[in-house]
């Protein structure tokens, strides 16, 4: 059952995973091993007293090399701590990380030359207008986005992945009384390469992934890795932030954080796994309770964060206090634009979906966002024969799908399946490849 229908929603905040080959790949020999194990239980235990949660929501670094085995093994372990904790498998929300890119082909002539090209502009709007051309253009899009291509298809499961029209993804969750929590996930990684560390005003996020708009009962959450000091741009997103997100979640920086306003809240996840040759060695994770309540005659947002924190001897995470000795950081946002009684949905099984022209109003094909996310993930869990043969047989490739990079590709492919009411024969011959 979903919190929503206890009125509110419970959210795990992860950062910095660091899974890295070949050390993931035997648990027995992963250091790193008894750490994830660690916070599963963990999770697992506060879970029993607030709920299943609703979304696992991780702003970067999955992997350490960015090597497909690394994402291989991050899934299965995801996949156990979404089983754990009552989560579906389909509510995992990833960002990129500098460590999800690859950087041998960071540092390639071909994407050096189109991010140098987009860099040498002044920050503001000429970067801006160089960024949206590059992002255009086939080639160039290609090329920015290439050193991320293991982390796409790990995140594409998810619906997740980057593209050139949208590189950054946008989920919703349902809250109680017609409020909805808009998800924004965007990528501080489109010039993060080998001296990332070192070059971090290279970085850049620039004013496409940074539109929010005061829409009429919607909560924003603004997830990225990088934090904003860290970006070339980072007046204008902070700005950004502040006026338009009422949540931000970072990470990068191994650090829990927590800045609370009146009308926005900071939280930095700490690292999962943060390197060991870091000055403080202390794994952490938050848990974050979201709930519309009536304050003061006004609706009010309240925001309780469990903030959690590695101990060692005993080694367990444990709570994160507040300056009154509490286990839990509670503050609450006065919300402005409360919903429109008119707002149009449709109901589709227990979650409520805005109603566009993209989505066929037929029985057969309209399903909401929860179940088309679990029917996009078990389409990546098929083999690249698989899902090759079971596209091709409903006709929903072009002949020219090949010369397209495979996120892409697919996410065609489901376009293509809507627009043609085809997603119930897309659901069956899944299943079946499945058996």
């Amino acid at each position: 059952m979903s919190n929503t229908d206890n009125g509110h929603l419970l959210l795990l905040h992860l950062s910095d995973l660091h899974f890295e080959e070949p050390y993931c790949l035997d648990t027995d020999s992963d250091v790193d091993h008894p750490v994830r194990t660690a916070l599963m239980n963990d999770v697992e235990e506060l879970v029993g007293k607030l709920g299943n949660v609703d979304a696992i929501l991780i702003s970067g670094d999955i992997a350490k090399k960015g090597h497909p085995d690394e994402y291989a093994t991050a899934k299965i372990w995801l996949a156990e701590l979404a089983r754990i904790i009552g989560c579906p498998e389909s509510s995992t929300y990833p960002v990129p990380g500098n460590h999800d890119v690859c950087r041998i082909i960071a540092k390639s002539r071909l994407v050096e030359g189109v991010r140098s090209t987009i860099t040498k502009k002044a920050a503001g709007h000429a970067r801006d207008t160089e960024l949206q051309k590059a992002l255009r253009e086939e080639q160039a899009r290609n090329d920015l986005l290439s050193p991320m291509k293991e982390y796409n298809v790990f995140a594409a499961s998810f619906g997740c992945d980057l593209t050139g029209n949208n590189p950054f993804w946008k989920h919703e969750l349902p809250l109680s009384g017609g409020w909805k929590l808009v998800m924004h996930g965007l990528s501080s990684t489109l010039f993060s390469g080998p001296e990332d560390d070192k070059e971090r005003d290279n970085l850049y996020l620039g004013a496409l992934q940074c539109s929010f708009p005061p829409d009429k009962g919607i909560i924003r959450l603004a997830m990225l890795h990088h934090p904003h000091d860290w970006l070339k741009d980072c007046d204008a997103v902070d700005d950004s932030f502040n006026n338009g997100c009422e949540l931000h979640l970072i990470g990068h920086k191994h650090k829990q954080r927590y800045l609370p306003t009146k009308s926005w809240i900071r939280l930095a996840a700490g690292a999962v796994n943060p390197a060991r040759a870091d000055g403080t060695w202390e794994p952490g994770y938050n848990l974050i309770k979201l709930q519309i309540i009536e304050r003061e005659g006004e609706p009010t947002l309240q925001v309780d964060s469990y903030q959690r924190k590695w101990q060692g001897s005993p080694d367990q995470f444990v709570a994160k206090q507040t300056v009154d000795k509490k286990d839990v950081f509670t503050d609450y946002i006065h919300l402005r634009r409360p919903p429109s009684p008119a707002t149009p949905t449709i109901t589709a099984g227990s979650i409520p979906i805005k109603t566009t022209d993209s989505i066929s109003s037929t029985p057969e094909a309209l399903m909401d966002e929860l179940s088309y996310r679990e029917l996009v993930m078990k389409f990546w869990k098929l083999s690249t024969t698989e899902r090759w043969r079971v596209t091709y047989s409903l006709g929903l490739l072009d002949k020219e799908a090949g010369a397209v990079p495979e996120t892409i590709r697919y996410r065609q492919v489901f376009d293509k399946a809507r627009e043609q009411d085809k997603m119930e024969d897309l659901r069956q011959k899944i299943e079946e490849s499945l058996k």
